[in-house]
């Protein structure tokens, strides 16, 4: 394994010196390669030996490589992260290879922040410490439209997201290993359910009785039974079991600015499935298709 030196100044490391041993050469002299690793800031001194121990073994695999290929190198090795992207990744994002038109349509949301931070950087040069410093980046200087912070939940969605396109340029050998194996998936807090009390909901209930009876059936339909949003909206008369209080969920409703109004399957495969309704909710579905 290579070397490694910290460089300190004012008793904080400011870089880390890397030496690689590379054998000897025919008179017998030692044959090293040496760089200067600078790390991101605001981090522990534990967590900047740890990134640099992980920095050093990619550096000299790297090295290494080099070495052992022949003059002239891969074509590979000169592609640019959002060149991969478009030219290689995004391609395979299509609902024919069983991605949602959500999950499609919220990748490239996500990608309109990550590759004008990448611009122009190589594929081959997507190191941990580079990905610590974008994840730093995110949660520390970018700011939405409305001038937010991003959410630790948003942050995690784009380690996700880099991850599966690494991933991807490993298996399809553009990478040698992906780098965002030794970066740490971000935390994110466990926040308590905020319930609705037994007396909010009477309320909500009493409320819910003024409201028109296309709202009201709605409302009612959503508190009483679970059922997510756009499996409410996606409800068809034949869906309803009136005699069995019964309804049957098998489409979902979803919408988003590139692709519109879209109805489809249920979010999973369990979410094909039959829910008991009460009886006021059956004379409330009643009263609705009466009304139409």
């Amino acid at each position: 394994m290579a070397t490694i030196y910290p460089n300190f100044k004012d008793g904080k490391i400011i870089s880390f010196k890397f030496k690689c041993f590379l054998g000897r050469d025919k008179d017998g002299k030692q044959r090293c390669k040496c760089t200067t690793w600078t790390p991101p800031k605001q981090m522990t001194e534990k967590r900047l030996r740890s990134l640099a121990e992980k920095e050093a073994i990619l550096w000299e695999e790297r090295i290494k490589k080099e070495l052992e290929e022949p003059v002239g190198r891969k074509e590979t090795t000169n592609i640019t992260f959002n060149q991969f992207i478009d030219k290689v990744w995004f391609p395979t994002q299509t609902e024919e290879n069983g991605l949602r038109h959500t999950t499609i349509d919220f990748r490239i949301q996500l990608l309109k922040t990550a590759k004008p931070y990448f611009e122009g950087v190589l594929l081959n040069d997507i190191t941990p410490a580079k990905l610590y410093e974008y994840l730093n980046y995110l949660g520390n200087q970018y700011k939405t439209r409305q001038n937010k912070p991003l959410s630790p939940k948003t942050i995690r969605h784009h380690y996700n997201l880099l991850n599966y396109i690494l991933l991807y340029a490993t298996k399809m050998g553009y990478l040698k290993c992906n780098p965002m194996e030794m970066v740490e998936s971000p935390k994110v807090p466990k926040n308590r359910v905020n319930a609705l009390s037994k007396n909010e909901t009477m309320r909500f209930v009493t409320e819910v009785e003024k409201l028109p009876i296309r709202l009201k059936t709605a409302y009612t339909l959503l508190l009483t039974t679970g059922m997510r949003r756009g499996e409410c909206f996606g409800l068809q008369w034949q869906d309803i079991d009136f005699e069995c209080s019964v309804i049957r969920i098998e489409r979902n409703v979803t919408f988003t600015a590139s692709s519109g109004v879209r109805i489809g399957l249920p979010k999973t495969a369990q979410g094909i499935r039959v829910i008991p309704i009460t009886e006021r909710m059956v004379n409330i579905l009643k009263e609705y298709k009466e009304s139409q």
